[in-house]
């Protein structure tokens, strides 16, 4: 973050943070959301913390606040419902959502340590497995905000393999991340590219179920399945 606020400064450029997946995590004892000059948040269901859908913009320039309000609203200043400064979006949200999020924000601490107990189980859980590589439970400087827990199977060939064994009794995962720049919008070629690793690493992760309130039950369960399905595929 310190080289990328440095060659915004160098530059007159606006830094952008994406805490999207991350609200609660921190660098050297600093919340995420604070380094950028804007930061977006989601509070999309799957999140730490939901508003049924949508997010936020943290902002520190009163001129990008004041824009940024417009463009949520279609464009419109506040000077009149049906007068619009400029072409703008409909991104409010509502004032239920956004009383739903509140009374999450409010307990983010009791929630934050919920998932980081559930990832502990995991670790613990998954632990001497075959095939298996587990994400971290802490880093140097940082502290982890447990959006999703991906694992890394060391075989490229068992992910879809393994992910449909688990469909099949039940267990809902997710492949963890579909890269970039394969997706049609930014793919340069029907070759693919050079990102050789990012695509490998993709090819072979897989989100395990992970909420607030999942139990060492249920989580033992996911840890059979996928036992079963390693060994089976």
């Amino acid at each position: 973050m310190e080289a990328l606020r440095s060659i915004a400064n160098q530059h007159s450029l606006v830094l952008i943070e994406d805490a999207c997946e991350a609200i609660g995590a921190e660098l050297d004892g600093r919340r995420v959301g604070g380094f950028g000059d804007l930061a977006v948040l989601s509070f999309y269901p799957n999140k730490q913390i939901t508003t049924g859908e949508g997010g936020a913009l943290l902002v520190r320039n009163p001129a990008h606040a004041a824009r940024i309000r417009r463009l949520r609203n279609q464009g419109r200043d506040g000077q009149g419902w049906l007068d619009q400064r400029e072409i703008g979006y409909n991104y409010r949200l509502s004032e239920l959502e956004c009383a739903l999020g509140r009374v999450q924000l409010g307990r983010i601490a009791e929630i934050l340590e919920m998932r980081r107990a559930a990832a502990q189980r995991y670790l613990s859980l998954l632990s001497g497995i075959q095939g298996l590589e587990l994400p971290p439970l802490a880093l140097p400087r940082r502290t982890i905000s447990w959006f999703v827990y991906v694992v890394h199977l060391t075989s490229e060939a068992a992910r879809d393999g393994v992910q449909a064994h688990l469909a099949q009794t039940g267990i809902a995962t997710g492949r963890y991340f579909a890269p970039i720049h394969l997706q049609p919008p930014w793919r340069f070629s029907a070759e693919g590219s050079e990102l050789r690793l990012t695509e490998k690493i993709a090819r072979s992760t897989l989100a395990l179920p992970l909420f607030n309130r999942i139990t060492f039950e249920q989580q033992a369960d996911v840890i059979l399945a996928l036992r079963d399905a390693i060994q089976s595929d």
